[in-house]
């Protein structure tokens, strides 16, 4: 992208390719409060206790605030570094940081600083077809699906009892739905010189040469610089 991307929003909880993106900014995170506390991430209610943002480990939680914000590494930034034929995976590696903060102070408490490699899982949809003379078009995007992996490669001092597991969770329900727009339009083009039946076409099969034409559209997608 040419420009950071923010997103802000507030909800209280409750506590129990070879093409890459250069910059994502912080994303606030709305939980509701049964969600986080089905998650029983280890070791979350005595850290916000710690923090002074609880009274005890059994406290509600009203009123506090979990936010991420994700810092893309400028050497190993978001990429896609093959295409399978299940799936693409997609690695996010650079600085990932975990925040809380109570609605009667502005000033938020640092869960989790760390820089880490995650691991995503995606696929490939597609989106639009196009007839032309030798020059079919099938246009697509990348879906994130999951998080399959986070390998923590520098911890800035916090408890790494809950660093992966609050991580996973907060990539989860609000790094991927956040940047699934961004890949969804104008998305991807894959082109292919054959002529192909519309009617026929369920799934995308990625040759070598689609692969390089992959590599060289995936480069329009404001997501990937």
């Amino acid at each position: 992208m040419s420009s950071t991307l923010t997103e802000s929003r507030s909800t209280p909880i409750s506590t129990p390719g070879t093409r890459y993106m250069t910059s994502l900014g912080r994303a606030t995170s709305p939980f509701r409060t049964a969600a986080v506390k089905s998650q029983n991430i280890p070791g979350l209610a005595d850290a916000l206790v710690k923090a002074g943002l609880l009274s005890n480990a059994g406290d509600s939680g009203r009123g506090i605030t979990l936010a991420l914000a994700v810092s893309p590494s400028k050497s190993a930034a978001p990429h896609i570094p093959w295409v399978g034929a299940a799936a693409l995976p997609v690695n996010l590696t650079g600085a990932l940081v975990v925040t809380a903060s109570k609605a009667s102070s502005s000033t938020p408490t640092t869960l989790v600083s760390v820089e880490a490699s995650v691991l995503l899982t995606s696929t490939l949809k597609l989106k639009k077809f196009t007839y032309g003379f030798n020059n079919d078009q099938v246009h697509a995007y990348v879906e994130l699906l999951s998080v399959h992996d986070i390998a923590v490669t520098k911890n800035d001092g916090s408890d790494t009892s809950y660093t992966v597991p609050l991580l996973a969770y907060m990539v989860s329900e609000k790094y991927l739905p956040f940047v699934n727009p961004i890949l969804a339009e104008p998305g991807i083009c894959l082109m292919n010189g054959n002529f192909i039946d519309y009617a026929t076409v369920s799934t995308v099969c990625l040759c070598g040469e689609d692969r390089v034409l992959f590599a060289s559209d995936i480069e329009r997608n404001r997501y990937f610089a």
